[in-house]
């Protein structure tokens, strides 16, 4: 278990006290030899006291001391700190002064790429301030930095620097352990393409071209050099395959080269660094190794020069781009599928030069050991297509063609990018003449179509059956691009045995009422009940259902994913656990793939979500047959009511009376009844339309009046009692009128006077009361009468007005008119005797007995003695007017 310690320290200037929080006691500021003791230094005071370099660090002056820490002191080689210590007042002196700038320079005034003329011969002194905080001088890192003096500033190191003399170049040339490098760099330089591009980036240091690594004196880089043991390494004949290829020894070079300059004390965690070459380099930290792709292969570093840094490297780092191939499946894990290739006697493919993309599946695609067979070596063959592709330069629909023959198609998804039902797993490889692509299962190349995929399979039996009881075996047959979602014999045997036969039975119309080839499934129309028997058709909407547009993979699936079937809501995907499912329904064997789709195997018949259903924009399926029934309804309902009037009109008896339709029919029957009635009685009369209609019911008022006056007996001396008495009533008052009649032919004594005074006072009536009728009108008829005579009285000038002295019979308003006239019949037929009941004995209410019933009324006009009187009086009263 790694522990971390973290130690505080007071800040410059300043002391603990004990017993007290934080660094509060301030200390005087002293000189730089001074202040070396107290900030971790001692070492560095030490030898500046044996090279005599204590009076220059105490007396006048601005200094800034990279003064090297006391473990900085102890991690320098004996060797090199023995020749110090030999000669202190040289060698130990002119180290010293290479630590000092002759001038104060902070922490921010140390700027990234800049150096300073140290006070040894002006030696620069290198500075890199990188993003992460850190800064170094010559690859040592300020541990200490701003420690103020009087006369100066001072920070410390984590290391003895040396002064600098040699560029990058002379480093690689006078260290032998990089003579394998050396020799492969003179080697590509024989080439005439890597000559010029060499003498384009490199110079030589020292006139001779002994070395073409890296460029000259401008710019700074960081060089990972490969030492001779990282060369042993390689199989020879790799080797000298890239050496004579000048690109790929070019490639080689600079993949590893940064182009700025990385210290190791500025590695504090991994990050990827773009080299020369193009492609990144893993560069890392692994304790106090520096690591590079995750490796500890660093073994020597922070070698500085003038124009950069040297690591050195114990492997040889081989970009993708020098590579083969087989070079290129043997570093990713797709080992198993490498084997088989180099079984399947594709070698030479996998290590020449020919353009090629190889689709390799990964390790999981295979389940247990493969054995090689011919149908596996003829598939593997169509796993290498033709061509160095890449995949972002792939588009949907592309076809790919393989060295089997076949051709591939390209299926571009939102998440995901497919070859067949192969899809991409990772990044590309590209390799010096060939492209690696890692798929995650083996290809399944189409071999026909939909139809040839389920008859090849016993599984689909049925539903190959279904489809041809359907006719859709021509749809699934042709060109085009469709995902069936299958259901195998266990999907169907699971269904009711009735439902299963219902469906495979010979196809029949349906109902053109209640159904349509759209709407006859039970799942598409509610209620089922008027959806008539069409099997033929329903099967067809239930296959269609399984009919997804466009050709979708199980690769390209992805929760809320939706399809458009060829009939229906749309289809819901979901993915859990790596399963697939489509409207709750597993997956069972996806990517059958067919030259006009593709087929996924279910376990169960798909039906409609009812989520779906109602968020679904397809739901005019639903909304259609709703509207076919609404209508449907709608036309039986009025051919009922035909029916009913009909009925009434036939019969008179209409239908039960709680029936609110058959209510409104016998009312509208009853309104033509009594029409009828009055038209009669105006042909009768002469009076013709409602005008001579209102003149016979004013005469008819007036007779009973007579008869009311002049009758000796009436209702009060017979027994008035019951019906008895009214039928007695009745018969005598028909008595008294025809004999009135006959004795005053033309007027007669008495009976005749008075029938003329109220005949005087009627036209007087008329005259007065043609909007509402004043005194005259009120004695006769009373007040309550009055108003409601006068009330009606209006309504049926106004009708006349309205209608042209009445209107035909097929107005409405006039029938609606004369309705209300025939209740104002009704209710006053024996107003006039109950005015002068009212009138003789007070407000108290006439017994219901003492008023004629309506049917004996409609008796007496049907006498033919009664018929006679109304023809007399009418040409009397026509005489008269």
């Amino acid at each position: 278990m790694l522990t971390r310690v973290i130690s505080y320290e007071c800040c410059p200037g300043y002391e603990r006290i004990p017993g007290t929080r934080g660094c509060p006691a301030e200390l005087p500021m002293v000189n730089i030899y001074n202040t070396l003791a107290v900030i971790g230094a001692s070492t560095t005071q030490m030898y500046s006291e044996r090279a005599k370099l204590k009076e220059e660090l105490e007396g006048p002056g601005s200094f800034t001391f990279f003064a090297p820490s006391n473990k900085a002191w102890a991690a320098l080689p004996t060797e090199i700190l023995d020749a110090l210590v030999s000669n202190v007042n040289i060698e130990l002196l002119n180290a010293l002064h290479y630590h000092m700038v002759n001038r104060r320079l902070t922490s921010e005034e140390l700027k990234h790429g800049s150096s300073f003329a140290s006070m040894y011969l002006d030696f620069p002194v290198h500075i890199h301030h990188y993003s992460n905080g850190i800064v170094t001088v010559n690859c040592a890192r300020l541990i200490k930095p701003d420690q103020r003096a009087s006369n100066g500033i001072v920070h410390v190191v984590d290391r003895v620097i040396t002064a600098i003399s040699n560029n990058v170049n002379a480093i690689i040339d006078l260290d032998d352990n990089l003579e394998r490098l050396r020799v492969s760099v003179r080697r590509s330089a024989a080439a005439a393409e890597s000559q010029r591009f060499l003498d384009s980036h490199f110079l030589c240091g020292h006139g001779c071209c002994r070395s073409h690594l890296l460029v000259g004196s401008e710019g700074s880089y960081t060089v990972f050099a490969p030492t001779n043991e990282a060369f042993q390494k390689i199989p020879q004949e790799t080797l000298n395959r890239i050496l004579g290829d000048p690109v790929a020894l070019r490639d080689l070079l600079n993949f590893h080269m940064l182009r700025h300059v990385r210290c190791s004390e500025s590695i504090v965690s991994g990050s990827a660094m773009e080299t020369l070459q193009g492609a990144t380099l893993e560069v890392g930290c692994d304790g106090d190794q520096m690591t590079l792709n995750g490796k500890a292969i660093v073994t020597k570093r922070d070698q500085l020069g003038t124009n950069g840094v040297v690591h050195y490297v114990s492997e040889l780092l081989i970009p993708d781009s020098a590579k083969v191939l087989l070079e290129l499946a043997e570093g990713s894990s797709v080992t198993v599928a490498t084997k088989l290739f180099v079984d399947a006697g594709l070698v030479s493919h996998l290590k020449g030069s020919e353009a090629l993309t190889m689709l390799a599946p990964l390790d999981e695609a295979f389940k247990g050991s493969v054995a090689m067979t011919p149908e596996l070596r003829k598939l593997l063959r169509n796993h290498l297509v033709k061509g160095q592709l890449s995949s972002q330069a792939l588009y949907h629909g592309q076809e790919l063609e393989t060295l089997g023959g076949l051709r591939l198609r390209v299926f571009v998804y939102r998440n995901n990018l497919c070859i067949e039902n192969a899809c991409i797993a990772a990044h590309d490889k590209t390799g010096r003449f060939a492209t690696l692509f890692t798929v995650d299962k083996l290809l399944t190349p189409p071999t026909g179509t939909i139809m040839d995929v389920l008859k090849d399979d016993d599984r689909f039996s049925l539903l190959v059956g279904a489809l041809q009881t359907a006719g859709m075996t021509q749809l699934l047959s042709q060109q085009g691009a469709l995902s069936l979602f299958a259901p195998t014999n266990e999907a169907f045997n699971a269904l009711p045995p009735s439902e299963l036969s219902r469906l495979m039975l010979s196809a029949r119309f349906c109902s053109p009422w209640f159904c349509s080839p759209w709407f006859c499934s039970p799942w598409f129309c509610s209620p089922p009940r008027f959806c008539s028997p069409c099997n033929g058709v329903e099967l067809s909407a239930l296959l269609r259902y399984h009919l997804g547009e466009g050709l979708l993979v199980s690769g390209g699936m992805s929760s809320h994913t939706r399809v458009r079937p060829l009939q229906g809501a749309r289809l819901e995907l979901a993915v859990r656990n790596y399963t697939v499912y489509v409207n709750k329904v597993a997956i069972a064997d996806a990517d059958r793939m067919a030259t006009n789709g593709v087929v996924h195997a279910i376990g169960s018949i798909l039906k409609p979500l009812r989520e779906s259903l109602l968020q679904s924009h397809d739901s005019h399926m639903t909304q259609a047959c709703r509207r076919i029934i609404r209508v449907r309804v709608g036309l039986w309902r009025s051919r009922r009511r035909r029916q009913a009037l009909e009925v009434q009109e036939e019969t008179g008896s209409g239908g039960p009376g709680g029936d609110r339709l058959w209510r409104s029919s016998r009312r509208q029957t009853l309104e033509v009844q009594r029409r009828r009635q009055a038209l009669e009685v105006q042909e009768e009369t002469g009076s013709g339309g409602p005008g001579g209609d209102r003149l016979w019911r004013s005469r008819r008022r007036q007779t009973l009046e007579v008869q009311e006056e002049t009758d000796s007996g009436g209702p009060g001396e017979t027994d008035s009692g019951g019906p008895e008495g009214d039928r007695l009533w009745r018969s005598s008052r028909r008595r008294q009128t025809l004999e009135v009649q006959e004795e005053t032919g033309s007027g007669g004594p008495g009976g005749d006077r008075l029938w003329r005074s109220r005949r005087k006072q009627t036209l007087e009536v008329q005259k007065e009361t043609d909007s509402g009728g004043p005194a005259g009108g009120d004695r006769l008829w009373g007040s309550r009468g009055d108003r409601l005579w006068r009330s009606r009285r209006r309504q049926t000038l106004e009708v006349q007005k309205e209608t042209d002295s009445g209107g035909p019979g097929g107005d409405r308003l006039w029938r609606s008119r004369r309705k209300q006239t025939l209740e104002v019949q009704k209710e006053t037929d024996s107003g006039a005797l109950k005015v002068d009941q009212e009138q003789a004995d007070g407000p108290a209410a006439v017994p219901r007995a003492a008023l004629p019933s309506r049917a004996g009324v409609n008796s007496f006009k049907d006498n033919d003695l009664f018929q006679k009187v109304l023809k007399s009086r009418s040409s009397r009263t026509m005489e008269m007017q």
